[in-house]
């Protein structure tokens, strides 16, 4: 299984793709538009965006989640 990462919103949103160190945020993509996304989002703090990527990856794999969309 494979997790696909969207950075469609973030691109939206800052008007260029995501990259650098910082504190990353993801989100299940069928909860990216909830009243409560927050409760949902994988937060990964002082690491690469590469780095985020692999700790998100493994947390949603466990819980059987596919889509995801970068936040921040």
């Amino acid at each position: 299984m494979t997790v696909r990462f969207s950075t469609r919103e973030y691109e939206r949103s800052h008007g260029r793709r995501p990259a650098g160190r910082g504190s990353w945020a993801f989100c299940p993509a069928d909860k990216w538009n909830a009243d409560d996304y927050l409760d949902h989002c994988v937060w990964v703090n002082n690491v690469t965006l590469t780095e985020a990527k692999k700790v998100a990856r493994e947390k949603f794999l466990a819980a059987g989640v596919t889509d995801v969309v970068v936040c921040s």
